[in-house]
């Protein structure tokens, strides 16, 4: 954009969506790749959204908010949950064809 400028966002929509990786070379090796692709492209920022912090990067974003929700331990819990209203909704569309 014009304000803000060429970016390069780990997943624009989502609040947390930073980089995945089992240990701190996996982390650094992808990272590495970032900062190529961004100097490639001539991007003016870079946002991974992470939750924690990465051992080589800047501080983690805290401008973004995220809401969690712990679910119940089973299906039919959860369901019983949900307000008689919504259980419908459902119901509704899944009998329109809506398949998840």
């Amino acid at each position: 954009s014009m304000i803000f400028g060429r970016q390069l966002v780990s997943l624009p929509w989502l609040d947390a969506a930073g980089v995945l990786a089992t240990d701190a070379a996996a982390e650094q090796a992808l990272l590495e790749a970032v900062v190529r692709l961004a100097g490639s492209q001539y991007l003016d920022t870079v946002q991974l959204r992470q939750l924690q912090p990465l051992h080589c990067w800047q501080q983690p974003r805290t401008d973004k908010v995220l809401m969690e929700l712990d679910l119940p331990a089973t299906a039919e819990a959860l369901w019983e949950s949900f307000s008689p209203k919504v259980r419908n909704q459902v119901r509704k569309a899944e009998k329109s064809g809506l398949q998840y």
